[in-house]
């Protein structure tokens, strides 16, 4: 599947909000994919926090892909994400 969608992703980013054992494990696991990832096709990373998500994401998509993110406009709709989660 990561070679299938190589051709159209550049970088991958999930947040996993929370913490204790369970948390931790989940990110290690995310984590623990970029290692699998045949050839380091796209990167792909676990983030705590949006804030933390905003400090990688756009600029790593500028690197891979020479577009760049309205951060804003990114971080609005994330939040809006987050307000839905339950």
């Amino acid at each position: 599947m990561a070679k299938e969608s190589a051709v159209r992703t550049a970088c991958t980013a999930v947040v996993v909000h929370g913490g204790g054992f369970k948390v931790s494990a989940m990110r290690a696991i995310i984590t623990g994919l970029r290692a699998v990832l045949p050839g380091q096709v796209f990167d792909l990373r676990a983030n705590a926090t949006v804030d933390e998500l905003l400090g990688w994401f756009p600029a790593e998509h500028h690197r891979r892909t020479g577009t760049m993110l309205d951060v804003d406009s990114l971080r609005r709709s994330l939040e809006h994400i987050e307000s839905g989660r339950e």
